[in-house]
């Protein structure tokens, strides 16, 4: 799906694209257990954003720049 955002988007307002994947269900993040997922994205800074703004103490990303591996993780 980060593809085809980037392909139909302007190249004028080019979109911060992250990709969040990981063998994680939301029911068990909601539950508060422990969960971690890779947050991928070719902009360092918004990863490094993003990581912050979703960290929890039972929720914990990993930041990775390969978006298109990262979204077949698990499959």
């Amino acid at each position: 799906m980060s593809e085809v955002i980037a392909q139909v988007t302007s190249p004028r307002s080019a979109p911060r694209i992250a990709v969040i994947s990981g063998p994680s269900f939301a029911v068990e993040a909601a539950r508060g257990e422990p969960t971690a997922v890779v947050l991928a994205s070719r902009d360092a800074a918004l990863s490094a954003e993003l990581q912050e703004e979703f960290a929890g103490p039972n929720f914990r990303l990993y930041t990775n720049e390969d978006v298109l591996a990262s979204s077949w993780r698990g499959r």
